[in-house]
């Protein structure tokens, strides 16, 4: 969890980050990574068929694994390897692409961890070393194919099916064993309060009216997902949320599909920022300077998940900006987050970055 590998690192880190991109565990890590890349998708070491309620620590270690990897391609960029940092990120790309299928909300809210991460080492790395026009086309087809809302969607009603219908549907004497901490009031509950709460859940009428009230709001999740942007909070989320409390399976089983849906998209933000800004280098490879708009580069899918308008684009002479908007689905002009507390921002991509001293000589 050590190995993130800042902006601006001081020799100390850098001394330790290379240190232990040496280290053995790390390299045949990433050796079986690069090996597994080569597929076209994955199948991890976990119970499919037992109603995937065991814990599943595969989610965290593909986000450290993600982030090793770009402080390698990072590293490889800085030290003038920079085609094998342009394939190092491939490799990212790839990895997260593996995750494609997999059957839970929560491995697809990983995946576009992952898709975020990968973008912003190449947002860095066309700093240290723009790719080159191959580069760009193989960087912009692995992005293209990890655009969409598909994997969401079939995750979505493979949890349905693998975690909620599995569970509603157990007897009661595997049910009690299965059902999540939390619905029996938690880790620290005496058993004989855990037996009455249970006792509870598995009145016959109230749970197949928890089976239903789970089952519409999974569907309406789906629906959530394939349609236009909804804010949070949002009068659209209130047939989703508005579940009575006496409903617990609902509520404990429930991803938390709004979240989910706002990091969705604005990860998807970040890929499409990545295409086009990858698009305008590679166009003023062949033509010499950047063009006057982003339909001159020919790239389709280029609209903000937020608002689904066109991505906004500037042409800055020696550089471009390109962006779009935040959760709010203000246009703010391109400004850029500067910390945590900021309210009115943009998504974006500014093209070579600004150094705080460039900014300073240029007001």
């Amino acid at each position: 969890s050590r190995i993130a590998l800042k902006k601006s690192p001081d020799p100390s880190d850098r001394a330790e980050l290379e240190r232990c991109m040496q280290e053995d565990v790390v390299v045949r890590a990433l050796a079986d990574i690069e090996q597994g890349a080569q597929l076209s998708a994955c199948r991890f070491t976990r119970d499919y068929e037992g109603g995937l309620c065991a814990d599943w620590p595969v989610s965290d270690n593909a986000r450290r694994l993600i982030r090793i990897l770009g402080t390698r391609a990072r590293l490889e960029a800085e030290r003038g390897d920079a085609h094998k940092a342009w394939e190092t990120v491939q490799t990212q790309l790839k990895f997260a692409d593996a995750m494609r299928w997999d059957p839970t909300c929560d491995s697809q809210f990983t995946r576009e961890i992952m898709i975020v991460h990968s973008c912003r080492i190449v947002v860095q790395l066309c700093d240290i070393a723009p790719p080159d026009e191959e580069q760009c086309r193989r960087l912009e087809d692995l992005l293209k194919n990890l655009d969409g809302i598909d994997p969401f969607v079939h995750a979505v009603d493979a949890e349905r099916l693998l975690k909620g219908e599995w569970l509603f549907k157990l007897p009661q004497n595997r049910l009690y064993e299965a059902l999540p901490e939390n619905a029996l009031g938690g880790s620290g509950t005496p058993e004989f309060f855990r037996r009455l709460i249970f006792r509870y859940l598995v009145y016959r009428p109230r749970l197949i009216a928890d089976h239903a009230a789970y089952l519409q709001r999974m569907r309406k999740g789906v629906l959530l997902f394939e349609g236009p942007y909804v804010p949070r909070g949002a009068e659209g989320y209130d047939e989703i949320w508005n579940v009575p409390g006496k409903y617990i399976l609902t509520h404990e089983l429930s991803p938390m599909l709004d979240f989910i849906q706002g990091y969705y998209r604005k990860a998807m933000t970040e890929l499409r920022l990545t295409r086009a800004g990858l698009g305008l280098i590679r166009y003023r490879q062949a033509h010499g300077a950047y063009p006057e708009t982003l339909d001159e580069l020919g790239l389709e899918g280029l609209i903000d998940p937020f608002n689904g308008a066109p991505l906004h684009y500037r042409n800055e002479g020696e550089g471009f900006l390109v962006y779009g908007v935040n959760e709010d689905c203000r246009d703010d002009g391109g400004t850029e987050k500067e910390s945590r507390d900021d309210k009115e921002f943009d998504i974006l991509w500014r093209f070579p970055r600004q150094t705080d001293a460039e900014g300073a000589d240029g007001q």
